[in-house]
């Protein structure tokens, strides 16, 4: 749907936030070419940008949709967090695993490598497990 906005406030087909559509240079998201371009630019940003986190393609894939959801601060966080606990933080399971952590407000004000605070996590996880399985459906269609 062309014209659709989230209760979080992205909006359009690539169901970006205002914020960072400026940043891509769109003017307007319900424009499904300005949108998709956006979208595509804003991906190959968040692949070049955890690329050398990711502990190899498949979780490249994995880590680009968790920013596109959440963010890339707070994808960053994840990760940063993860390292500084000793965890792996180069594949995505590792990393759901300690997200509920840092829903603890308490687990944020000790943790000085948190900076955009808790990170409930739960609808990230979800959009990165449904788009997955779509990409696994359609491969099944169209190999």
């Amino acid at each position: 749907h062309i014209e659709l906005r989230s209760r979080r406030g992205a909006e359009g087909l690539m169901q970006m936030m205002p914020s960072t559509a400026e940043k891509m240079g769109v003017t307007d998201l319900f424009n499904p070419e300005q949108s998709v371009k956006a979208g595509v630019v804003y991906l190959k940003r968040l692949q070049s940008m955890f690329r050398s986190k990711a502990a190899d393609d498949d979780e490249l894939r994995k880590f680009t949709l968790a920013a596109y959801n959440a963010g890339e601060g707070r994808l960053t966080d994840v990760i940063n967090y993860a390292s500084s606990i000793g965890a792996d933080s180069g594949t995505w399971d590792a990393l759901v695993e300690i997200i509920p952590q840092m829903r603890d407000e308490s687990t944020i004000q000790v943790d000085s490598v948190i900076k955009l605070g808790t990170f409930q996590g739960v609808e990230t996880i979800h959009y990165v497990n449904r788009v997955l399985s779509l990409y696994e459906d359609f491969k099944a269609i169209r190999p």
